[in-house]
């Protein structure tokens, strides 16, 4: 009877510990690019050019994801720093590419919402 049950309860018991192992990877990641971003953003603040921003914020926002150890892999993340769309703001974008990850087997039963979560944060040159 136990084994039964067992094989009753079984794969939905695995499809629940499969699906908080992939989507606590999945949120882990996205908490992971939105605080490199933000802190990207933050540490522009302090430039006076536009490359001096950019070279800022990209060793704020490398500084945060290499913080994350094995969780992230430096070759699929992308950094972007650049001056703003509109006039006195500066922009930082992370992106991270999930693609070739070991969960992309289990993609059909649970997808993610993207491949390639990106965070994007837009500070003022004066910081506000």
């Amino acid at each position: 009877m136990a084994a039964v049950e067992f094989i009753l309860v079984a794969p939905a018991f695995l499809a629940i510990v499969f699906g908080i192992l992939i989507y606590g990877f999945y949120f882990g990641t996205w908490i992971a690019i939105s605080q490199a971003a933000a802190e990207g953003a933050r540490a522009s603040v302090a430039g006076m050019s536009p490359m001096e921003r950019a070279s800022l914020a990209q060793a704020a926002a490398t500084a945060v994801l290499e913080n994350y150890g094995s969780l992230l892999d430096s070759e699929n993340w992308t950094i972007t720093a650049q001056p703003g769309a509109t006039p006195s703001t500066f922009q930082v974008s992370v992106q991270y590419d999930l693609s070739g990850k070991a969960f992309e087997n289990f993609a059909d039963l649970l997808p993610v919402p993207t491949d390639t979560p990106t965070a994007t944060m837009t500070v003022g040159y004066g910081g506000y």
